[in-house]
């Protein structure tokens, strides 16, 4: 089973502000610090396709490969 990336969802979009959240407070920032960083670490449903938000689904047809491509 592999892992497929794709565009996260609108609906996604809370559960991804709450992780960038959770993920900046892993490494040892302050309650104060994260309290500046919400608003900016926080997307809207809106925002999702401009600011290329991405998500993980489980796929069992998904092969062992990967590529990165950049615009």
């Amino acid at each position: 089973m592999g892992v497929l990336i794709r565009p996260a969802f609108a609906t996604e979009a809370e559960t991804l502000s709450d992780l960038a959240l959770r993920s900046k407070a892993h490494w040892g920032y302050d309650t104060a610090f994260l309290g500046a960083c919400r608003d900016e670490l926080t997307v809207g449903a809106h925002e999702m396709e401009s600011r290329r938000a991405k998500g993980a689904a489980l796929c069992p047809a998904a092969t062992a490969r990967s590529s990165v491509f950049t615009h």
